[in-house]
């Protein structure tokens, strides 16, 4: 299953949680569920610079993370961006797990 299609299941599973019979449901709607798994992938392709800061910690983030995203080894945090977005378009290429 791809990523995609996995986040298709869980916004399909937050509507049809309660229905015994699904599985229609599923095929009906599936086209809908994919493009807006797609869309919310692609709203995190960038990622924040708190995400960037603790992407490039390697101790406890919390700890180090102080609004300041100059923490951490100088461009770390640009590493970390670009194995984000990298793992984001992998994600979004619907390759199978």
């Amino acid at each position: 299953m791809s990523m995609i299609e996995r986040v298709a299941r869980a916004l399909f599973d937050i509507d049809y949680k309660k229905e015994p019979e699904r599985e229609h449901l599923w095929l009906d709607g599936k086209d809908f569920y994919k493009a807006s798994a797609r869309a919310a992938i692609e709203a995190m392709r960038e990622p924040t610079e708190y995400m960037l800061n603790v992407g490039s910690c390697h101790e406890d983030p919390e700890e180090r993370y102080a609004g300041d995203i100059s923490l951490g080894i100088k461009g770390e945090g640009d590493i970390a961006g670009e194995v984000f977005k990298a793992m984001i378009d992998a994600a979004l290429s619907e390759k199978p797990v």
